[in-house]
């Protein structure tokens, strides 16, 4: 299907942080989005939120997400389709990563006041996921210098648990932040 709008992609931003505000459910914007706040220019079809637990009213034939969370689907306006919205929760080697995200996420320009990941965990958790439209946005925010480098690489040797994994993302976290990168053609 087509993508949405930004105004549409904001409006389900806006249901979902409504709802867990009204439950007092800590959360924060992550993926595509939060990718686009900080400098990147891709589009997505979806909104991704980190979180500290489910919205109320989530029953058990909610869709799971194998990672730890659940797909909802946001009615907006002048869509006929609904637009997902992933709220995570993870329960895998990564939560701790993500709990910290959680953790020290905070409103920023251009998020109308939704709290949003900070940049140097997008970029790790970015850098991880490794999909060829992650490894584009990372290199965007890097290159828009959104995320200290250094900062990071502290991330990934702190939460990802093996050394080799960590070493091969510090290894390419560290040639991202010194090549000049020419810009992507879109």
């Amino acid at each position: 299907s087509d993508y949405p709008s930004g105004e549409q992609l904001w409006a389900a931003v806006e249901e979902m942080a409504a709802r867990a505000r009204a439950a007092r459910i800590p959360f924060a914007l992550l993926g595509g989005i939060a990718a686009q706040i900080y400098g990147s220019e891709l589009l997505t079809r979806d909104v991704d939120f980190v979180a500290a637990a489910p919205l109320p009213g989530t029953t058990r034939r909610q869709r799971r997400l194998s990672f730890g969370g659940y797909r909802y689907m946001v009615s907006v306006p002048a869509r006929r389709e609904p637009i997902a919205a992933d709220w995570i929760l993870r329960d895998d080697a990564l939560q701790l990563l993500y709990l910290d995200a959680l953790q020290h996420a905070h409103p920023v320009r251009g998020s109308g006041g939704v709290p949003v990941v900070p940049a140097e965990h997008l970029v790790a958790i970015k850098m991880i996921a490794n999909r060829a439209r992650d490894q584009i946005a990372y290199f965007a925010i890097l290159r828009a210098r959104r995320a200290d480098p250094r900062r990071v690489v502290v991330l990934l040797e702190r939460f990802v648990t093996s050394r080799d994994i960590a070493t091969h993302y510090v290894h390419q976290m560290l040639q991202a932040a010194l090549m000049d990168l020419p810009d992507v053609e879109t």
